[in-house]
Parts: C-alpha cells; structure tokens; sequence
C-alpha cells in the first residue's frame, strides 16, 4: 500500500520553532515498475509531446524548476510524474486510487489531461493554497478516460489520486470521483466543516473524506487500555469497543 507521509522536526533541538517540514511516501506496487528520475528546468514547455500524453489544449511554460520521478515508457503507455519537488519546496506525489473516475473532455481550452497534473502544479505553484484556488477558479479542467467497464483494461487508464505539500507544512489532497469524475479538493482553504489536509498524510483507499472518519476512531487512543468511554467528544476506547482490535 503507498502512504504520503509529512514530517515535522524542529530546525534546533530543543526548539518547538522554526520547523522544516519533509514529505516522503512509500512505493508499493505487485509488477516490476522501473522508474526514471527527470530534471525539468524551468521555461519548459508543457505539453511535452514525446511524453506520450494525449495533446492537452491548455499550454504553459513552466515557472518553476522541479525534479520529478516516472515509470518508463515500457511499463505504462503515458507519463505520469508519481513524485516531484520544485525549488520552491512544493512536492505532490500521485497515489494509487482505486475505482477514480476522471471527467470525460468536452472540449474546452483549458483542459488538461490527469497524467500532466502534477506537472502543472510543480512547474506552476509553490504553495498549496495557490493550487487550490487556481482549480476552484477553473484556471484547468482535469479530464481523463473513463474507468474500464466489463472487466476491460484501457492502457491509459491509471487510478490515482493526489496530495500537494508546500513548505509550511499545508497540503492539498485532489480526488476525482463518482461517475462523471468530480473533482473533490480537500487543504487549507476549505470550510470548518469539511477536514483540513494539513497532516500531509494520504493512502490508497479509502476515498480521503472515509479516511478522515477512520483516523477518528483512534483519537481518544492512550497507552493505557480500559474499557469505559471517555467524557467529551469522540467515541470511546477499549479492548473490543472501539480503536485498535482487542
């Protein structure tokens, strides 16, 4: 299973404040999957064409320069950059998503295919929130083929969703579901109500809303077991109640 990890360590021991904030995620699929390591200076041109991506309409040029990682031609018909850094110390890694539905094209000029969007966010953004607003504010579409039906494999079909961490530690998390492909952006901007990113961590399934609900569960979790609820919000711990299995 891949996991987007954030961790947070103090510039000076001893010191709460200033910290640096790393992400990392483990890499974890069944088939051999080679990789190549890319350096994409900027002034890039975007789409790249002998990446193998479909023509996106939507063009840039890239303001950032960044790194990123990509399985070779030979082990997936496109490209799709899985992690990346840019020198602003913007990173997104892409994360195996199952059952993702990408919105189909309708053929307007800022659409962009799902395997260039960690390319546009890398080459473009040095913070998450800036991410976030640029995709609220319609700057791109995302499109993509549709999820195989029947037990068919489109080859350029590739499940995955997305997480974005700046270096203050925020995160954007990107999912597209449901079957027209919504896009769903969980970060820093949303409402009180809807669960903040900032903890930059990130799985395969389930979708990040289920996840958060998940994470609930241990929160009222200590070294000492017992059996009772506990006053306040949350649900209750214990061997056999709620938190980790008996």
């Amino acid at each position: 299973m891949c996991t987007n990890l954030l961790l947070s360590v103090p510039v000076s021991p001893g010191s709460s404040t200033p910290r640096v904030y790393v992400s990392a995620r483990l890499f974890e699929i069944t088939p051999n999957f080679p990789t190549a390591i890319c350096l994409v200076p900027t002034q890039a041109q975007f789409p790249n064409d002998s990446m193998g991506n479909p023509t996106n309409p939507y063009q840039w040029s890239n303001k950032y320069g960044f790194v990123g990682v990509t399985p070779l031609r030979d082990s997936m018909p496109l490209s799709l950059f899985t992690d990346g850094l840019n020198q602003a110390g913007l990173s997104v890694g892409a994360l195996w998503f199952p059952g993702a539905a990408y919105p189909a094209s309708a053929g307007q000029d800022n659409e962009v295919w799902f395997s260039d969007l960690p390319a546009w966010m890398l080459g473009n953004f040095s913070c998450a929130a800036d991410i976030q607003q640029a995709l609220q504010a319609g700057q791109i579409t995302v499109v993509g083929p549709p999820a195989p039906t029947n037990g068919g494999k489109d080859p350029g079909y590739f499940p995955v969703h997305f997480i974005a961490t700046d270096n203050t530690g925020q995160s954007l998390i990107i999912e597209f579901v449901g079957p027209t492909g919504q896009m769903m952006l969980y970060g820093p901007g949303q409402p009180d109500n809807i669960p903040s990113s900032a903890t930059g961590v990130l799985t395969n399934f389930p979708p990040y809303d289920e996840q958060i609900n998940n994470l609930s569960l241990y929160q009222n979790l200590t070294l000492l077991g017992s059996t009772t609820t506990v006053t306040g919000s949350g649900p209750p711990v214990g061997s056999g109640i709620v938190g980790l299995p008996g």
